[in-house]
């Protein structure tokens, strides 16, 4: 063929032996090259890879040495804090016991105090009933010294010898009133009876405003010592109204109005400290 006559001439006339390549190899090293080309591309890519992947390897196992030496610190804070945590709950603990050492103690002393309230309140309840109770007598009493006028005030004052139970009744307003009475001796007439301080009633008797301060009579100012000193008149037998009203008229008021304020006083006291 032409190529082998080329060759067979150019040996002739330069003396120098030529071959000729086969173009599929030619075509194979160019194939080659190629596939070298993307090779190389391809692992140069994944150098680069592996050199940024060592670099973070590198970053990471320093970040790692410096987080192990604060984790060593951190450590040993959490050791400290937990010993304090510890002491804190501790301390808390014991203080929570207290308080319910001391709660209980408050309930106790308010259960006490809730039962002496309960109790208080009944005998609050008890004593406005006996007050209660007792407000109709007293009220009738007030009303029986309205019923006395001055001039039965000056008929007693004018008999020359009063039935003994009025002069009685007089010394129980004389106790009330807080009036000197007279020496206690025995009377005479009656042995059985000490003798009333009737000199004594009359003067408080000629008052103009006698009637006036038994109406207006300040309760507040009885003492035990008054009712204990009218205490041995009340016990007579004929120390009652109806004896009274049939000896000496309206001015039994008097007598009522001597006993209601006693009984008043007994009561009141019960219910003031409530």
């Amino acid at each position: 063929d032409i190529v082998s006559k080329a060759c067979v001439s150019y040996f002739e006339t330069f003396r120098r032996q030529t071959h000729v390549t086969p173009k599929s190899y030619l075509s194979f090293l160019n194939g080659y090259k190629v596939v070298y080309a993307e090779k190389h591309k391809m692992i140069n890519e994944l150098a680069m890879r592996m050199d940024s992947g060592l670099e973070k390897l590198l970053e990471a196992s320093t970040s790692i040495a410096e987080l192990s030496v604060e984790l060593v610190e951190k450590d040993k804070e959490l050791a400290v804090a937990s010993v304090e945590a510890e002491e804190v709950l501790a301390d808390v603990t014991m203080k929570a016991h207290d308080a319910e050492k001391i709660k209980a103690q408050v309930q106790g002393v308010k259960d006490k105090a809730q039962a002496l309230v309960d109790l208080i309140n009944a005998d609050r309840e008890v004593a406005q009933e006996k007050l209660q109770a007792a407000e109709p007598a007293l009220i009738a009493a007030e009303q029986a010294l309205l019923t006395i006028k001055p001039s039965d005030i000056a008929t007693v004052r004018k008999l020359a010898k009063p039935p003994h139970l009025i002069m009685r009744i007089m010394d129980c307003v004389m106790i009330l009133f807080q009036y000197k009475l007279g020496r206690v001796v025995q009377d005479p007439d009656k042995p059985q009876f000490i003798k009333p301080s009737w000199p004594e009633a009359l003067k408080l008797m000629t008052n103009a405003n006698f009637l006036a301060n038994l109406q207006n009579f300040p309760k507040d100012s009885m003492n035990e010592e008054t009712i204990e000193l009218m205490e041995g008149y009340f016990r007579s037998e004929d120390y009652t109204y109806d004896t009274a009203k049939k000896v000496c008229g309206d001015v039994a008021g008097l007598q009522s109005w001597t006993q209601a304020m006693s009984e008043f006083y007994v009561i009141n006291k019960e219910v003031l400290p409530l």
